[in-house]
This record gives C-alpha cells, sequence and structure tokens, in this order.
C-alpha cells in the first residue's frame, strides 16, 4: 500500500484490465468508493438500488436467507467440480474454493436460522440487522 501522499501510478495494461473489471461488475468501484466514502455509481449504483429494493420487500431475513443461497449453490458447484477434477492441480484448487464458500455458507445458514427463530419472538428489523453484522445487543434499546 503506498504511504499518505504518494501517488502511485499503473501501467496502461493495469489501468485497461480495471476498467475492464468495472464494467463487467463493477466490485473494483464500489469498494473503492467505499474506501473513499464516496457514494456509488454506474454499475454499483444500480445494484444498491436492487439491494435496497430486496430489502424493502423481504427485510433483513430475505437478504440473508438470499445470500445463504448464493453461498450454497456455489459450493454445490464447487463440490460437483471436485467429483469431476481429473487432474491433482484442479482438485486442490476446487477443494481450497470449496472450502471457504461453504464455511461462509453454513455461517450464513446458521444466521437464517437464528434470524427466523427471533422473528418468531417479535424481535424488530434493526435488532436482527445488528445482530447479523456484528455489534452486541443492549435488551434495554428494546
Amino acid at each position: 500500500m503506498p504511504k499518505p501522499g504518494y501517488k502511485q501510478t499503473m501501467t496502461e495494461d493495469a489501468l485497461r484490465q480495471r476498467r475492464e473489471a468495472n464494467l463487467q461488475h463493477g466490485g473494483d468501484s464500489a469498494q473503492h468508493a467505499i474506501t473513499k466514502g464516496e457514494d456509488f455509481t454506474g454499475l454499483a449504483a444500480a445494484a444498491q438500488a436492487i439491494v435496497q429494493a430486496e430489502l424493502e420487500e423481504g427485510g433483513v431475513i430475505g437478504q440473508v436467507r438470499k445470500d445463504a443461497e448464493r453461498l450454497q449453490t456455489v459450493a454445490d458447484l464447487f463440490f460437483n467440480a471436485i467429483l469431476g477434477a481429473k487432474d491433482v492441480q484442479k482438485f486442490d484448487s476446487y477443494v481450497q474454493r470449496f472450502g471457504w464458500v461453504a464455511a461462509s455458507a453454513a455461517r450464513l445458514w446458521e444466521k437464517v436460522y437464528q434470524l427466523e427463530k427471533n422473528a418468531e419472538h417479535g424481535e424488530a428489523d434493526f435488532i436482527r440487522l445488528k445482530d447479523t453484522y456484528g455489534g452486541e445487543h443492549d435488551p434495554s434499546d428494546s
């Protein structure tokens, strides 16, 4: 990471690759905006609008469930790739990726379970959001 005040220059190839990545998925631009405290633009802004609409429609539980489903899907696909791997290098690569994604999915499924269990007791969505993404819930806040 460059020192503060140091302007790092990128090669033309690196700049081209970054522009292509931003056009394909917008993740680099979104990450940059977050680190700079700026609003999202382009694909990231469009994706944020979708997230906001889905959150409005399905609440926190719906968002966390969607993320768990997506990660579980990716894990299942990597597991199938493991079973079909023809060489050790591909096998190792798929196992590593499967392990990370499967563990992440398992954590989210646990959150879904906790959120749904809490919903049965009528807790507010903002409490579940705080608990899901970190922080302690103080019962005196309720």
